[in-house]
């Protein structure tokens, strides 16, 4: 592990502590939760996901946060948001640490997937006090943010972990309006690659 990683995972620490201290419970999600599940690729930023924060917590959290020292950007939710806010620490110049807030408070929006996901039980990280999403809910969360950079993600996760009940995860995905977007990563797999010569 880099010098840099390892101090990203300690400022993720402190953070998991102070969310504590609000009754929250901050999970690892994101490029770090992927390589803990055997994809590992580059990225600038250690993901923590939380629930239902209000908006005087997350802005208390800062708060805290700045008086121990961090510099701490808070980008507030609005009604148009489909997160309930995140707060952005600066690590260093290529790399931050970010809490997510799913669940914003204005429109609920996010609220299925946040239960289905992040009241799921975690993952200890071994030789940290962090949790990591587990292999479903990663993968929740990853179809509810819907990107072609999230659905490759899925796709890779997949291909990598053949021995995941696919029917369970798309009856599960049905239920939360997902299963459109994992059949589309599903159809990928399945189409084998063109081994035709090269003109």
């Amino acid at each position: 592990m880099s010098d840099d990683a390892h101090r990203a995972l300690t400022v993720a620490e402190h953070v998991t502590d102070v969310c504590a201290r609000h009754h929250l419970r901050a999970v690892l999600i994101g490029a770090t939760a992927m390589a803990v599940h055997g994809y590992a690729r580059a990225t600038e930023d250690v993901d923590l996901g939380i629930r239902g924060a209000s908006l005087a917590t997350l802005r208390t959290i800062a708060s805290e946060l700045r008086a121990s020292g961090f510099a701490v950007a808070l980008r507030e939710p609005d009604a148009a948001d489909p997160l309930g806010g995140v707060l952005r620490l600066e690590v260093t110049e290529e790399l931050q640490v970010d809490l997510v807030n799913f669940i914003n408070p204005w429109t609920r929006a996010g609220e299925r997937i946040a239960h289905a996901s992040l009241d799921a039980p975690a993952l200890p990280l071994p030789g940290w006090r962090l949790s990591v999403v587990d292999l479903v809910p990663l993968v929740l969360l990853k179809l509810a943010a819907g990107s072609r950079f999230d659905l490759a993600d899925v796709a890779e996760l997949l291909a990598r972990h053949p021995e995941l009940d696919r029917d369970a995860l798309r009856a599960q995905c049905v239920t939360l309006r997902l299963d459109r977007r994992l059949d589309r990563v599903l159809a990928s797999l399945d189409t084998p690659p063109d081994e035709g010569p090269l003109p």
